[in-house]
């Protein structure tokens, strides 16, 4: 073969190759090794509509507090607002604004790259919405974390209660009234997001947060129907709307849920330096966190170092490296409205991790002494608990724990117990406070407090020894040192204004618990 047609060939192969790589197989003739398909475009995910009575409304879509969608309703009230796409949603609140009116909604959920029809947005939604609201945040609850398939029940539950149940009829009267009222007025919405707690008998709502705007209720005349018990004519004050709110939400029968085998732990600690600790004072939190200069650092964060206490009774290394073990400066928190954070940028940072519910053993039980020490009494029968010790640290990924830590050589003990069964363990904490749940050198200043916090206090008899050193080490501690009824060691209601009384539990976090199934 002649040697110039020879290097012809190689050199048209060579460069046939070449084109092959850029996938311009096709100019030499060259079969395709692989065909090329155009990506998928995903459809929009859509949510219609209709205002009642308030056509050119404002209608906004909120993911917990965050607007996700927006636009305005047309004349005859119908909306559709397309979603952000890559996902499906849940737990929505659909809001239409006109002036001081104010409808919405709670919407269960929306399927991805689907249009979801919502039907109307009127009194009876509002009314609805504001009852779940109400009644869920006496539980410590905010819509986000209760269980999407609750949702479903509990609106259609209320469909049927708003026709059939006094208190609710009464309170929808009410509603209607606001409404009215606010139709002619251009400030900001007379209604808002309810908060409640529970009193002390445990069944009676009490208003934590008004579900009307501070000052409005003096401009409604709630009495004229004498529906609650009061003179026709001005009553001044929001107390009236919340009395007939709270009656209606006690009314209101939830769907009852089973949980996993498994608990949502959330934990927060409060960064802002204007909290008050354990004993109702101002303190420094930064005191032993001074590798930043003893204060906030924009490019620092919270971490939690942590790991399974020698007194749980659920003993699994595998939660412990969950937790990185107590290697400080690993585990990071967030307060950047990711990871189930609820606000971005508000100065509470929050993990959420699952973990195990406490494992019932049968054994017969009253109190927690009828059961071995790692575990505890729960409905009737001895349980083995999950407790952990830990502590945070404020600085930047990989610090040693000198300058980054809350407090030196102690730790903060949590047993993983749901107190008001919504499937979640939520811990409430503030950063550096050392009259909280701190092990020792606790410095709760209570008449009784002992400076020890325990799981569990020991038998007088194993606390007699002339020799302390026989005594069992846990002697002198105190479960629940600020007397409060709850152990100091448990989840507990959270103190939302700062005024070092409780408003309830509540999660406080973007997170559902592990639920199986509720009807």
């Amino acid at each position: 073969m002649n040697i110039h047609f020879t290097r012809l060939i190689t050199a048209l192969s060579l460069f046939a190759m070449l084109l092959s790589g850029c996938g311009l197989e096709v100019l030499v003739g060259l079969a395709a090794r692989t065909e090329h398909q155009a990506p998928k475009v995903e459809k929009v995910t859509t949510l219609k509509g209709n205002v009642s009575g308030l056509s050119g409304a404002t209608v906004s879509v909120l993911l917990v507090d965050e607007i996700i969608a927006t636009g305005t309703a047309d004349g005859s009230g119908s909306f559709s607002l397309e979603l952000p796409k890559g996902s499906d949603y849940s737990n929505l609140l659909v809001r239409a604004t006109q002036g001081s009116a104010l409808f919405k909604t709670i919407v269960a959920e929306v399927k991805r790259e689907e249009t979801t029809d919502i039907g109307e947005l009127d009194l009876r939604s509002t009314t609805a919405a504001l009852l779940l609201e109400a009644r869920l945040s006496a539980q410590g609850l905010d819509v986000i974390n209760y269980p999407t398939e609750a949702i479903k029940l509990a609106n259609d539950s209320l469909k049927q209660s708003l026709d059939s149940d006094a208190a609710m009829k009464a309170f929808m009267a009410i509603v209607e009234k606001v409404h009215k009222v606010a139709e002619g007025s251009d400030t900001d919405a007379f209604l808002q997001t309810p908060r409640f707690k529970f009193a002390a008998d445990g069944k009676t709502l009490e208003p934590v947060v008004s579900g009307l705007r501070e000052g409005i209720g003096s401009t409604i005349d709630y009495c004229s129907d004498k529906d609650l018990g009061c003179v026709d004519g001005n009553e001044g004050g929001n107390g009236p709307f919340d009395k007939a709110l709270a009656n209606a939400a006690q009314a209101l029968n939830l769907p009852t849920c089973t949980y996993d085998k498994n608990l949502r732990l959330v934990l927060t600690v409060n960064l802002n330096t204007e909290i008050l600790n354990g004993n109702c004072k101002t303190y420094n939190l930064f005191k032993h966190a001074k590798r930043y200069t003893g204060q906030a650092c924009d490019a620092c964060s919270v971490y939690i170092a942590a790991g399974v206490h020698q007194d749980s009774g659920i003993q699994d290394p595998k939660i412990s490296q969950q937790l990185e073990n107590w290697e400080p400066n690993r585990k990071q928190m967030y307060d950047d409205g990711t990871h189930g954070d609820l606000v971005a940028g508000d100065g509470i940072w929050t993990l959420s991790i699952e973990v195990p519910a406490p494992i019932d053993t049968s054994k017969a039980c009253k109190l927690d002494t009828d059961c071995p020490k790692s575990d505890i009494c729960q409905r009737g029968t001895c349980h083995t608990v999950l407790r952990i010790g830990y502590k945070y640290t404020y600085g930047l990924n990989g610090d040693v724990w000198g300058g980054t830590e809350e407090f030196p050589g102690n730790q903060r003990l949590l047993e993983v117990v749901d107190l008001n069964g919504d499937g979640i363990v939520a811990r409430h904490d503030k950063f550096a406070d050392e009259a909280s749940n701190k092990d020792k050198v606790n410095t709760l200043a209570k008449e009784g407090a002992t400076g020890l916090i325990c799981f569990r206090e020991p038998d007088q008899s194993l606390c007699e020894n002339i020799n302390p050193s026989k005594n069992d080490p846990d002697c002198g501690c105190k479960v629940d040192a600020d007397q409060d009824g709850i152990a100091d060691t448990r989840e507990r209601p959270m103190d939302q204004d700062n005024d070092c009384k409780p408003d309830g539990y509540r999660v406080f976090a973007n997170v559902q618990p592990l639920t199986l199934q509720c009807k």
